[in-house]
């Protein structure tokens, strides 16, 4: 029986992992062509304000799972995480890109992987100290850092709202114009 049981914890851990792997990757690409679209009509700007809380509500997706806890939820709540990397991703770094001194711009962008890679870290350890306090309280409880993360990728929109385009230092006709790259 308990070889049963090992074997049938095996089956579900391997679904959970090839549902949190391949669905995402396959459908990152439509997500990757729809902001490279949006990106052109609207500008990177005015979609990173407009992308901010959709990747904020695509975060705090995954709390849905503690009400629907079925396996189809998986890859949809590991599609959401990923649109939502993505969603804010692309503007922020054409932005930067954009806005960063002539000859600079591979610091500028080694400057946002490193604190993508440091606020990643941070995220982690904040999880996996919390957790246990949590689990100490409630049966369950990692949805609460779905809503958490959803929140602070909501705050993010704070700064980039008191942004304007003439601070980025690049001439453009108007916020719908698409900053124009000078590197």
């Amino acid at each position: 029986p308990a070889q049963e049981v090992s074997r049938e914890l095996l089956g579900r851990e391997q679904l959970v992992s090839v549902l949190t792997t391949l669905p995402p990757e396959l459908g990152i690409v439509p997500g990757a062509m729809l902001v490279a679209i949006l990106a052109k009509r609207l500008g990177s700007l005015r979609l990173l304000r407009l992308m901010i809380p959709v990747a904020a509500l695509m975060t705090s997706l995954g709390a849905v799972m503690r009400l629907v806890p079925r396996y189809w939820m998986v890859p949809l709540v590991c599609l959401g995480l990923n649109y939502a990397s993505l969603a804010a991703n692309v503007p922020l770094k054409h932005l930067i890109a954009a806005a960063a001194p002539e000859g600079r711009v591979g610091e500028a962008m080694a400057t946002l992987g490193m604190l993508n890679q440091a606020v990643a870290f941070l995220a982690n350890a904040v999880v996996a100290a919390g957790t246990p306090l949590l689990y100490s309280h409630l049966k369950r409880p990692l949805w609460i850092a779905y809503l958490v993360a959803g929140c602070l990728t909501l705050l993010g929109s704070i700064p980039i709202w008191r942004l304007s385009i003439d601070e980025l230092g690049c001439s453009v006709a108007d916020a719908s114009t698409d900053i124009s790259l000078n590197v």
